[in-house]
Parts: structure tokens; sequence; C-alpha cells
């Protein structure tokens, strides 16, 4: 699995797929943490902190 960022969204190459994630405001602005695709399912976290807390 592959993430990428460009401007508010996140790409996701997984495989032969690749989604782009446009993300909400909050989560734009922080960076990603870790990711993983386990069953099926995607989970991505991202820093805590930023301008919002």
């Amino acid at each position: 699995m592959n993430l990428a960022r460009r401007g508010d969204e996140l790409i996701v190459t997984a495989g032969g797929h690749r989604r782009v994630l446009a993300l909400p405001a909050a989560l734009a602005r922080r960076r990603v943490r870790d990711a993983a695709l386990t069953g099926g399912r995607l989970r991505v976290r991202f820093e805590s902190g930023g301008p919002d807390e």
C-alpha cells in the first residue's frame, strides 16, 4: 500500500487499485501518522495536535 498527499487529497494505492480521497479541512492540515489495510478495510491515523486543538 502506498499513500501520497496532493493538496487536500489523500491518494491511496493498493495492488492495482487507486483511490483519491478528499479530506475534511481538519484532517487536511495534519500529517498521516500510519495506515493499515486489514481485512479489506483501510485505517488511516493522523498526527494529533494542530490549529484545531
